[in-house]
């Protein structure tokens, strides 16, 4: 079941990085951004492909940007963990494999814009939003549904009033991301969650940094490094 679940993100991911990365992703078949060479299929496997053909278009041989592997790795790995969580029930499955789906998606588009778009943000608070409340009340308590509205009511009121204090440190869109990952997993875990992402951001960007191979006036995306904490906390037990 996890190795399904694995390939099933793989796909997944794939088709996420051509719809963020082509505005006409929708018109004709995948090609290469810089021949325009139509793939065929056996250049569409995900990883497997990338891989046999070491990173490089099959007709004119340039880069492939490693972003579409990436893209792969993402959610195939998240759906691998989520697969796991049917063990407890579909319903907490189903939260899981919906933060897993939105949260890739800001991870994907953030690596690649350094934004996310107010449509998948407030799309992913929406949908696990949604999920969490037929989740509670499904099991009769109405009183705990309302104490959900009204504690993530306030806590989501009060991170739009810091989004505002730190705008110039941190980005609106990561408060919502926050959101999310607390809807998802619970405060604990949230912060477990923030804590993996900035040990994996401090080991990835501080050599960079130090060796200036990135400069300090440039943003790190941190979609990418949250959703890695978000699957590591996952695969640790981390729910609600």
């Amino acid at each position: 079941m996890v190795a399904s679940f694995f390939i099933i993100g793989c796909i997944f991911g794939s088709f996420i990085n051509v719809v963020l990365s082509r505005k006409d992703w929708y018109r004709g078949r995948s090609r290469c951004d810089t021949c325009g060479y139509i793939l065929k299929w056996y250049d569409l496997i995900p990883i497997i492909s990338f891989c046999m053909l070491r990173g490089k278009c099959r007709k004119c041989r340039s880069k492939i940007d490693t972003l579409h592997l990436a893209s792969e790795l993402y959610m195939g790995c998240g759906f691998a963990v989520v697969s796991i969580y049917f063990q407890q029930g579909t319903m907490a499955a189903m939260i899981q494999i919906a933060a897993i789906i939105f949260l890739g998606v800001y991870a994907i588009s953030d690596t690649k814009e350094y934004a996310v778009s107010t449509l998948y943000l407030y799309g992913g608070l929406m949908t696990v939003s949604l999920l969490r409340m037929i989740n509670i009340l499904s099991t009769g308590d109405a009183q705990k549904a309302a104490i959900f509205v009204i504690t993530h009511g306030i806590v989501y009121t009060a991170f739009r009033l810091i989004a505002k204090k730190a705008q110039n440190h941190i980005g609106e869109g990561d408060f919502d991301i926050f959101m999310l990952i607390l809807l998802a997993i619970g405060a604990f875990n949230t912060l477990v969650c923030i804590t993996i992402a900035s040990v994996v951001g401090t080991a990835l960007y501080l050599p960079l940094i130090i060796s200036k191979k990135h400069e300090r006036a440039k943003p790190i995306p941190l979609a990418p490094l949250l959703y890695v904490g978000f699957v590591i906390t996952l695969l640790g037990g981390g729910v609600v």
